[in-house]
């Protein structure tokens, strides 16, 4: 008897590895979508924290001011070629039970974040979130 694998031993072993490489690599595209929408999703947030602080420090002139970012969710000048535009749209809130004006110290900023900015319009994605923005006591009007 001989201490060999015969043919039959080699065939069944390549097609089990053929098999588990198969569903390794069926899974692969899988992974790589969800790793791009998580980059995304990160890079959104990221770009939230930062239009509210511009929009808390500005106050009244962050109405249709559009912020340019990276596909990292960094700020960035047009010239620099983003991936994410924000545009802010401020308004003011409905209080329900509140009579008076809640202006000077109240805002509803709505952002519209479009991405992939170098495409045209139409391929672009649009991802929009709303901000209440309050004044505290003694902070100036800008």
């Amino acid at each position: 008897m001989t201490d060999a694998f015969s043919l039959i031993e080699v065939t069944l072993a390549i097609g089990v590895v053929s098999f588990s490489m198969l569903a390794i690599l069926a899974v692969l595209p899988v992974g790589l979508r969800t790793f791009r929408d998580s980059k995304v999703e990160t890079a959104l947030g990221g770009i939230q924290r930062q239009v509210r602080a511009e929009a808390v420090q500005q106050w009244t002139n962050f109405d249709g001011e559009t912020m340019y970012f990276s596909d990292e969710g960094i700020a960035v000048d047009l010239a620099d070629g983003p991936y994410f535009a924000a545009t802010g749209s401020l308004s003011a809130p409905v209080v329900p039970g509140v009579s008076a004006d809640t202006t000077n110290s109240l805002r509803r900023l709505q952002v519209k974040v479009v991405y992939p900015y170098v495409l045209p319009a139409a391929a672009r994605t649009t991802n929009a979130f709303q901000l209440l923005l309050a004044r505290q006591e003694g902070e100036e009007a800008g």
